[in-house]
């Protein structure tokens, strides 16, 4: 066998050999990965802001025709998956283990339509039309049929007449670029407000529909001790905040959010006041915090409460370690500017957190910002370990 691989030209450009596959069948599986992936993270959303930590029990009928829920369904695909855990990536997160044909009975569900419906600017006959057609392509490429140019095509087009306001969903719940005015009266925002303190910060913004908001807290990094050594120049000595702890202990905010993200701080600081901040981002729906804002006010409350705890502890105790707090070693090289003056860049990337082996579906890692086109041009995923694309720069 005569196994050729594709040559890296310059930057994104790449030469293929001339016998492989024509490019259709490229463009094809970049377009379905990237549609059925984009489904996946829509019938999340929809499913936790209707039916909060249920949506796993609903029911519904596998590809073997079994009746079962959507996390048994998962779970099972999962275990067989795991048998071969050395391939690829293993990632337990249940939509990843619905096949295209299983979320599309999703979507149109009997039951579950009600659910969905307002994003489609169609019937559900004509929309459950137009998806399988996207999945028949779909079946012929991932069982090695040929398909034609025309496919394709038709692959486009039938995304653009049932992804498009799907797209704006996904930017409207994660960007939610406005502020959410100071003078809001909800009972949801008074309360929630009130819980800012020295260490961690509140703001909240919001999609330009008012529909989805981000509340986001701002843990200031505490510097235990400042050194350095030859092979560093500085050395920060701090106190990270770990974030999936706060899905695994705090059931409301789990429950009731749809996802939570988080920014590490920037490894540029200033050497004279050198400051980090990690931001916990945490999205709801406003039908959710203005019903459940009570139970989601309590558990950020005690969150907020236990961080300083083990602040206080750790600061007294660097060989102590607590649920969400934990001391960490920045280590920082000086550089120049071009103006002669000079800056600090230190190693942040121990602030990264990852999920292992629990099925957390409200984690999303840092993934906290859709691009304009994302279905086509989208370069990371929630649940995916990492970037499946470069970043399409606008320049």
């Amino acid at each position: 066998m005569n196994w050729q691989e594709i040559k890296h030209i310059d930057k994104n450009k790449y030469e293929l050999p001339e016998n492989w596959i024509f490019p259709e069948y490229f463009d094809a599986f970049n377009a379905l990965f990237r549609i059925e992936n984009s489904l996946r993270i829509f019938i999340f959303i929809i499913l936790k802001k209707n039916l909060n930590n249920k949506w796993q029990s609903l029911s519904m009928t596998s590809d073997d025709e079994q009746e079962s829920s959507i996390g048994a369904i998962a779970k099972r695909r999962f275990k067989q998956d795991n048998s071969f855990a050395y391939l690829g990536y293993s990632i337990p997160t249940t939509l990843l283990y619905l096949t295209s044909g299983e979320l599309i009975r999703v979507i149109t569900n009997d039951n579950y339509w009600k659910y969905f419906n307002n994003y489609f600017p169609m019937t559900k006959e004509i929309i459950r039309t137009k998806l399988d057609e996207i999945s028949n392509i779909r079946n012929a490429l991932a069982h090695f049929r040929p398909i034609k140019k025309s496919d394709v095509d038709l692959l486009k087009t039938n995304a653009i007449h049932t992804l498009t306001n799907i797209q704006q969903l996904l930017s409207d719940v994660v960007n939610s670029p406005d502020i959410v005015p100071t003078n809001t009266t909800d009972t949801w925002y008074e309360e929630l407000n009130s819980l800012s303190n020295e260490r961690i910060k509140i703001r909240f913004k919001q999609s330009k529909d008012g529909n989805w908001i981000k509340i986001i807290l701002s843990y200031t990094y505490p510097i235990l001790r400042i050194e350095s050594e030859k092979k560093w120049n500085l050395i920060h000595h701090v106190l990270n905040l770990k974030s999936i702890p706060i899905l695994e202990k705090f059931t409301n905010l789990r429950n009731y959010l749809i996802y939570m993200s988080y920014n590490k701080p920037s490894g540029y600081t200033d050497l004279h006041e050198p400051n980090y901040t990690k931001k916990i981002n945490l999205t709801f729906s406003r039908d959710t915090l203005n019903k459940k804002h009570t139970e989601i006010k309590n558990d950020i409350y005690q969150l907020l409460t236990q961080i300083n705890e083990e602040v206080e502890m750790i600061s007294l105790d660097t060989l102590a370690r607590g649920e969400f707090i934990e001391s960490l070693v920045f280590y920082g090289n000086e550089g120049d500017l071009p103006e002669g003056d000079k800056y600090y860049k230190f190693d942040v990337g121990s602030t990264s957190d990852y999920v292992k082996d629990n099925n957390i579906a409200e984690f999303w890692g840092t993934f906290d910002y859709v691009e304009e086109n994302f279905v086509s041009d989208a370069y990371n995923n929630p649940w995916m370990p990492n970037d499946i694309s470069n970043v399409l720069l606008p320049f």
